[in-house]
């Protein structure tokens, strides 16, 4: 029978349970009675409810939170909370060493309150710094806004798992000004995505003309379904319907630097249908001719890793066969998209200083702002994206949306004959 304990107006129960490693714990539980309840009405409540709290933690359905931050994010959030993508886990991995560096770290989960949230991100902006990183001139500099705010987003994330698994039962993180908040620091302008004008990708198009097919091919792709780099390099011919014109993206081909490609699923672990336009399908139709030939040439070498000049994917299914590969069956590599990208770009006449700001991600970025100012829906086009909500499509494309938002008043005018309503 679980212990109760009467303190003031509210009862503390106790009774045993499992922690999250399946170890013989004590676990605690204040219950308060509805304040209408007379004394002998919420002392008998009170049984009831012990009763009930001490069957839920003989079912393990009552968890402990009585561990530190670090130890639930190792043991529990990256193993059954942690985004799916490889290069995504990487990166609140990558993130948690500087949280360790502080205190938070080895505060028990329970124990994490608003104030000590608000010491990390103050710790954050006045006594970190930038370690070694790509941008040489911004090492040793302190931590900018949009970086404290990245550190709240894995700190939020991994605290709203604790959530959901029972061990607290709100999260601190909601109970704070975001780091980039006017109360702690000037209000971070929210960087646009970066596209390309129309007349660039028609000039993109053009040089494209000259670039062997399977570059072309790719690049139109890209052009004009909007999808993630790691997901068109990671398609797989059965996933292409040639009868609709339809592709489906289910998995990616990731890279984490440092480590073999890998084949997974998406960023979002969404499955979605992207329509192709006719004249890509009948680049589709050529390139998979062309690459025939180079499969009869090759034999039973194909897809096998010969001549690869990196280590074999991980986790792709046997003999798989890549939409877009290299003479010998081998997936691109999506360090050559990028270079192949600009080079491109250099062709086509684009100035070398702007190229070197621009990726393959400004085509994807391209692709949902000419959707979204065409008035297409955002249902429709978070699902070309492959993202997991419209909320999502709004915060990315905000200043898109409102351009396009601008417009309606007037094509609603022009919609209907309106006589003269003054005299």
């Amino acid at each position: 029978m679980a212990t109760i304990i009467k303190r003031g107006n509210s009862y503390q129960f106790k009774a045993y349970g499992m922690d999250i490693y399946g170890q013989p714990c004590r676990k605690t539980m204040t219950w308060t009675p509805p304040p209408d309840m007379t004394p002998r009405q919420a002392e008998k409540a009170a049984e009831r409810a012990a009763a009930e709290f001490e069957n839920q933690c003989k079912a393990g359905k009552v968890v402990d939170g009585n561990i530190t931050l670090a130890q639930y994010f190792r043991d529990e959030w990256l193993v059954n909370r942690a985004p799916a993508a490889e290069k995504s886990r990487k990166w609140y991995v990558d993130m948690f060493r500087r949280i360790e560096s502080h205190p938070i770290a080895k505060t028990t989960l329970k124990a994490i309150t608003p104030p000590l949230v608000n010491r990390f991100y103050k710790y954050l902006r006045e006594q970190c710094t930038n370690e070694a990183t790509g941008n040489s001139k911004a090492k040793g500099k302190p931590l900018s806004p949009s970086t404290v705010n990245s550190y709240h987003k894995v700190l939020r994330s991994i605290l709203t798992g604790a959530v959901k698994d029972g061990m607290i039962e709100t999260n601190p993180c909601f109970k704070v000004d975001t780091p980039g908040s006017k109360m702690n620091t000037p209000e971070v302008p929210k960087r646009e995505a970066a596209t390309m004008q129309i007349d660039e990708v028609n000039r993109l198009i053009a040089a494209l003309a000259k670039e062997p097919l399977v570059w072309r091919t790719l690049f139109m792709m890209y052009i004009f379904t909007g999808a993630r780099r790691s997901e068109l390099l990671g398609l797989l011919w059965d996933k292409y319907n040639s009868d609709t014109g339809e592709i489906t993206i289910d998995h990616q081909l990731s890279y984490v630097e440092g480590q073999p490609l890998a084949y997974t699923s998406t960023k979002t672990g969404i499955v979605r249908k992207v329509g192709i336009p006719p004249a890509v399908i009948a680049l589709l139709g050529a390139w998979y001719h062309e690459q025939e030939k180079w499969r009869e040439a090759v034999g039973p070498d194909w897809a096998t890793g010969y001549k690869r000049k990196y280590p074999t994917v991980r986790y792709a299914p046997e003999s798989p066969l890549w939409m877009f590969t290299d003479e010998y069956g081998n997936p691109i590599h999506p360090c050559s998209v990028l270079r192949r990208f600009r080079t491109i770009l250099i062709r086509a006449g684009f100035p070398q200083e702007q190229v070197k700001s621009m990726n393959v991600h400004m085509l994807r970025h391209t692709c949902a702002s000419i959707m979204i100012s065409r008035n297409i829906n955002l249902a429709t086009v978070a699902n070309q994206l492959g993202h997991s909500n419209t909320i999502i499509t709004q915060e990315v494309y905000t200043h898109h949306i409102k351009q396009a938002s601008e417009g309606v008043a007037q094509m609603l005018e022009d919609t209907f004959a309106i006589p003269a309503m003054i005299e």
